[in-house]
């Protein structure tokens, strides 16, 4: 594999990497609201 190849796939993999780390977070945010409003419309009742 060449150099140029190599940096690539490093490059692909750090996006990855990225993309990964971002829809994480987004579920883990969706989550704690969705955990919120359970026990909000808990409270209600």
């Amino acid at each position: 594999m060449s150099a140029a190849e190599e940096e690539n796939e490093k490059k692909a993999l750090l996006a990855a990497g990225v993309v990964l780390g971002v829809v994480g977070t987004f579920a883990a945010i969706v989550k704690a609201a969705l955990d919120q409003a359970a026990r909000g419309d808990n409270n209600k009742k």
